[in-house]
C-alpha cells in the first residue's frame, strides 16, 4: 500500500491489529493519523499492535507521519517499531543547554579538563572542537561529560537533539592554553663594571610574559 490512513485515533488504544501476516512499511508511503482525543503528549503512543509490523523494512526507513485533528503536544512526531508493534513517538523541542569546564585556562604541561553539559533537552549527538569557531571537528562521544587535554587554545561545543526535532549547538566554550614557560638566555652571561654604574642584561628566547629578576 502507498498510504496508511487512520481516520480516528485516541491514544491508549491501538488503531488496529495485525494477525497472521506482515505489514510492510516503506519510506515512500504517506501515513496520516487523525487524533480524536487530547493532543498526544511526549512519549510513545501505540498505533498498530501485535503481529509483525517491521516486515521487510528497518526503523531507519520508516515513513514520516502526519498527525492532524487535535495533533501533538510536542515539537514533532515520528513512527517507531518496538517489539513488532508500531508507535507514534512524540518528542519535545530540542534545547542545547550550556557547556562548562573544570577550568577555562590551563598550562600546556597540565591541561586535563572535564567539560560538562547541563540544561539540555535531548541527547548528545556528538561533541565538536575548533580553533576559531569557523571550522569544527567532530568528537565521537555521546556522553554529557567529555574529558579533553588541549595542547592549544580551543573552542568546544556539544550538539544536542531531542528525538525527531532538529539538532542544536550549545554556545562555544573557549579553553585558553598557555605554553610551558621557558627562562631563555640572559646576556651577557658575565660582565665587570665599576662601582655606582649601571649594567644592562637582556633576556632572549624566552616563553612567557611575566618576569621576576633574582640576585644571588
Amino acid at each position: 500500500t502507498s498510504a496508511l490512513v487512520v481516520p480516528s485515533y485516541t491514544s491508549g488504544t491501538a488503531a488496529f491489529s495485525i494477525f497472521g501476516g506482515t505489514l510492510t512499511l516503506d519510506s515512500g508511503m504517506t501515513v496520516t493519523v487523525t487524533n480524536s482525543g487530547t493532543a498526544l503528549a511526549t512519549g510513545d503512543h501505540l498505533l498498530i499492535s501485535e503481529g509483525n509490523v517491521a516486515g521487510s523494512i528497518s526503523a531507519g526507513t520508516l515513513p514520516s507521519v502526519t498527525v492532524s485533528g487535535n495533533g501533538i503536544a510536542g515539537a514533532c512526531a515520528e513512527l517507531v517499531i518496538v517489539s513488532d508493534q508500531l508507535y507514534i513517538r512524540v518528542s519535545s523541542a530540542t534545547t542545547a543547554g550550556t557547556v562548562t569546564a573544570t577550568t577555562n585556562e590551563v598550562c600546556a604541561s597540565d591541561n586535563a579538563i572535564t567539560l560538562t553539559l547541563s540544561g539540555n533537552t535531548g541527547n548528545v549527538v556528538k561533541w565538536q572542537s575548533s580553533s576559531d569557531t569557523s571550522v569544527w571537528s567532530d568528537i565521537a562521544s555521546t556522553d554529557t561529560t567529555l574529558h579533553v587535554s588541549p595542547t592549544a587554545t580551543t573552542y568546544y561545543r556539544a550538539v544536542v537533539q531531542s528525538g525527531c526535532d532538529d539538532a542544536a549547538n550549545t554556545p562555544a566554550l573557549l579553553i585558553t592554553v598557555y605554553p610551558v614557560a621557558a627562562g631563555g638566555n640572559a646576556s651577557p652571561a658575565a660582565q665587570g663594571i665599576c662601582y655606582d654604574t649601571t649594567a644592562q642584561i637582556t633576556v632572549t628566547n624566552y616563553t612567557g610574559s611575566t618576569f621576576q629578576w633574582q640576585v644571588s
